[in-house]
């Protein structure tokens, strides 16, 4: 897998479909649905609120969210930098680089924020977090 990625995966509160906390985008980024296989979606409380956390390697499970192509490496910088600093990371989350599969079938390396230690007594149902927050 590549050092270096021109796509987040995003599948959380940062979704550009999740209203009131969607990751701005700035105008020159393409966003597209996208399922990474292969990692389970948990909820985990911090702070008395609901967080997203994704758990590698977890065979047969996928989660759903958006994939975020920058057009330069200054806007994927900014774009990491925006969700380290909404989400707590890197306190809570490493950063890997993984393969997502997006919704025209295409495989795009991404980076993605992830967490081994998650607390698994809490999976999302069919690991889409927009489905699990109605």
């Amino acid at each position: 897998m590549a050092e270096q990625a021109d796509h987040v995966f995003v599948y959380g509160k940062l979704r550009p479909d999740v209203v009131g906390t969607a990751l701005p985008l700035p105008d020159a980024c393409d966003a597209q649905k996208a399922w990474l296989l292969g990692g389970r979606l948990y909820s985990f409380n911090r702070g008395g609120q609901e967080h997203a956390a994704v758990r590698l390697r977890e065979a047969g499970q996928a989660t759903c969210g958006w994939v975020l192509k920058a057009p330069t490496p200054d806007v994927m910088s900014a774009l990491l930098r925006e969700s380290e600093a909404r989400e707590y990371s890197p306190q809570l989350y490493e950063k890997d680089i993984v393969e997502v599969v997006t919704e025209k079938g295409e495989r795009v390396p991404s980076y993605v924020y992830h967490r081994p230690d998650v607390d698994v007594s809490n999976p999302v149902p069919k690991g889409d977090w927009l489905q699990h927050l109605k």
